[in-house]
């Protein structure tokens, strides 16, 4: 049986404590807000051309007890040999409540278009919980399972018959650790996996590790390699996967 769509919305209304029990996981004055900017962009030509563009820009609110938040917007554009060989844009928000304890419920939205993969628009909605494996501590390293409701608006090529409209509950499997090499260097690996319920063999999976290294108090150099799968493409893409490396600065305002 396939859960309902509404289950998202239901375990996300059970993260949302009253106030005076979110209180109670602890004083939250340690909390502080920051804002981020990154900006990468390479150009290459010899054999062939190659021109990709890449900025992104967030804030968030992390160090407390109570809860984090983290948003943050993306966009990718290149060209190859004349052609665009990348476009796409992605939006997210993530909220984790009670981030100092061993289990933190989460509540978690995203909204992406990638012409290339043809896909006009995808939303999508999970609530769930963390295990914290390192509790308290600077560094994270966390283990999660939720469930999401997506919608997928596709391009279909001319003469399709396939459905226009997607729209699919799965199981989000997720894992992040964030550790800290030495000072002012910091590692970060992030680990989505999203079967649809009652088809484990229909599924998106993402993976994403960062090397960032500061270089004064709010600039940093940032290397990133980021891999997408999905095994049931849009009609008309013939590749199920995609790699980046981008190399860029961030700029971090607190």
């Amino acid at each position: 049986m396939r859960p309902s769509p509404w289950l998202p919305v239901g375990l996300a209304v059970a993260c949302l404590l009253p106030p005076s029990r979110l209180a109670a996981a602890g004083d939250d004055s340690t909390a502080h807000w920051s804002a981020t900017a990154e900006l990468s962009y390479t150009d290459v030509n010899g054999n062939k051309a190659l021109s990709l563009f890449s900025t992104g820009f967030g804030f968030k609110r992390q160090g407390g007890r109570v809860f984090e938040l983290v948003f943050q917007t993306g966009m990718r554009y290149g060209k190859s040999e004349g052609e665009v060989a990348a476009e796409n844009y992605d939006a997210e928000i993530n909220t984790r409540f009670r981030p100092a304890s061993w289990v933190s419920p989460f509540f978690y939205t995203k909204a992406s278009r990638d012409r290339i993969r043809n896909l006009d628009v995808r939303v999508a909605a999970a609530a769930g919980a963390e295990v914290n494996l390192l509790q308290p501590s600077d560094q994270r390293v966390s283990l999660g399972v939720a469930i999401l409701q997506d919608y997928e608006r596709r391009l279909l090529p001319e003469g399709s018959t396939s459905a226009e409209t997607v729209s699919l509950t799965r199981f989000n499997l997720r894992f992040v650790a964030r550790p800290v090499l030495r000072k002012g260097v910091t590692a970060e690996h992030r680990t989505q996996y999203e079967p649809v319920a009652g088809h484990l063999g229909d599924y998106l999976f993402t993976s994403q590790t960062s090397l960032r290294v500061l270089l004064t108090g709010g600039l940093a150099l940032q290397t990133s390699y980021q891999y997408n799968y999905d095994s049931s493409p849009a009609p008309g893409v013939t590749s199920r996967s995609d790699r980046a490396i981008t190399t860029g600065l961030i700029v971090e305002l607190r």
